[in-house]
């Protein structure tokens, strides 16, 4: 694929205008301009993303980003005027980070997976301030064999 120019890729957050999630490619060349994708659900938005350069040639290929429903989603940002989104996980509370993600590839298992290690918590009265309570966190680590049959 051609490479993207020289780009930000950026989630909504949280308390997003139209309530609901989008990832957005903004492009910082001299043409600008951008490219989203919106996934379904109202009162939802999306966290940090984290973009993964999966084929190692120094383009960005795949982006993890969880949501405030608590779903962990994969996005192919190969072409990204044709984005495609895959749900890998739903977890018990909302996603409001980044998520970690390590190459993880077991012999004759598969190519091209990944280990995603996430955690949840639900924003308060800021977006900037968390609930802090230990019973409303959990941390999880999905292996993403990338043919959606994630597991935890």
């Amino acid at each position: 694929h051609d490479a993207l120019p020289i780009s930000v890729i950026v989630g909504n957050g949280i308390n997003s205008r139209n309530a609901r999630g989008a990832l957005f490619v903004v492009y910082l060349d001299a043409a600008g301009g951008y490219d989203k994708i919106v996934f379904n659900g109202l009162n939802n938005g999306l966290a940090t993303p984290r973009v993964i350069d999966v084929d190692a040639n120094g383009t960005a290929d795949k982006v993890y980003v969880g949501d405030l429903l608590g779903n962990l989603w994969s996005v192919n940002i190969t072409d990204t005027s044709q984005m495609t989104a895959s749900k890998v996980f739903t977890a018990s509370a909302p996603i409001v980070s980044a998520p970690l993600a390590k190459r993880f590839e077991p012999a004759g298992v598969c190519t091209k997976c990944f280990f995603v290690n996430f955690a949840t918590g639900q924003p308060t009265v800021s977006p900037l301030l968390y609930d802090f309570n230990p019973g409303n966190h959990t941390v999880y680590g999905i292996w993403d064999k990338g043919d959606n049959s994630a597991v935890n």
